[in-house]
């Protein structure tokens, strides 16, 4: 549900199958399996009219595990873990939900990380053969940009 909600234009692009699987990551990773988590939390108290914040329900618990972690893998010495298509989609979910929640300085704070993150990784132009992910990027950069 969440799924058609979010990505309406999904049917109208061809992905590569290679990089459309959004649940496997969910194996390895761990920031990316809580963001996940703390996101459909999210998303069904926000469908259910509860309050959007995560305070004291099962979404509470997997977003502060996802700061945690982030915050973990941000401060290690190598820069490989950091560039991962994983962490932006920690940071893309932690900024839509700043966002939505009316943090915008949260949001900006998770934008201008994942813009170094992206700058890093030498411009969204190496995004070409994960197309999915750019367009991710490049609607919450528009959706930022608009708001």
């Amino acid at each position: 549900m969440s799924k058609r909600a979010l990505f309406p234009l999904e049917k109208c692009i061809v992905f590569n199958k290679k990089h459309d699987s959004w649940f496997e990551p969910m194996i390895f990773d761990a920031a990316y399996l809580h963001a996940m988590a703390f996101s459909a939390g999210a998303f069904f108290n926000l469908v259910m009219g509860r309050s959007n914040a995560p305070r004291g329900d099962g979404a509470c618990v997997h977003f502060l595990k996802t700061i945690r972690l982030l915050r973990e893998r941000l401060l290690l010495e190598d820069e490989k873990p950091k560039l991962t298509n994983q962490t932006i989609s920690v940071i893309l979910t932690l900024a839509i939900h700043a966002r939505m929640v009316g943090d915008g300085t949260s949001a900006r704070n998770h934008m201008a990380g994942l813009s170094k993150i992206i700058s890093l990784r030498g411009g969204v132009g190496t995004f070409g053969d994960n197309p999915s992910l750019l367009i991710e990027i490049l609607r919450y950069v528009y959706y930022f940009a608009a708001h």
